[in-house]
């Protein structure tokens, strides 16, 4: 339990943090580090765990980074200036076209966000397990 808690808190510092920065990074870049930095921290944590890492354990740490992923999606979505900072994102070069999602809540990128950290956790979990069959 304390662990859960631990994830909690380091998440929403993390997704808090992006919330300060606000609009005043490009959409790209963002977009990179909500995916890299909250699985690079709970990695590092999962690393750093003494006792079993089950797939529960990995389902809810997912849950947690999605759930503070949607607050914070929630608090930039409500900025002044955001529908612009989209369209300003947006990107036609002749045939090539970048468009931007304005709802960054939506179930399709609260699920691929959710099976992205699922499916870097479970690896992470699964290469940990390997290093330590090894060492024990």
């Amino acid at each position: 339990m304390k662990n859960l808690i631990l994830f909690f808190l380091i998440n929403s510092i993390v997704f808090i943090i992006f919330g300060y920065i606000g609009l005043e990074i490009n959409v790209f870049i963002v977009t990179i580090l909500i995916i890299l930095i909250p699985i690079t921290l709970n990695s590092t944590l999962l690393f750093l765990m003494k006792q079993h890492i089950s797939l529960s354990l990995i389902f809810i740490i997912s849950c947690i980074i999605t759930v503070c992923y949607y607050f914070y999606s929630l608090y930039i979505m409500n900025l002044p200036g955001y529908k612009k900072y989209i369209e300003n994102s947006s990107f036609k070069n002749g045939d090539f076209q970048i468009d931007v999602q304005f709802d960054m809540t939506s179930y399709s990128q609260l699920i691929t966000n959710f099976s992205l950290y699922f499916i870097t956790l479970f690896i992470v979990k699964v290469l940990l397990i390997n290093r330590r069959s090894k060492h024990a």
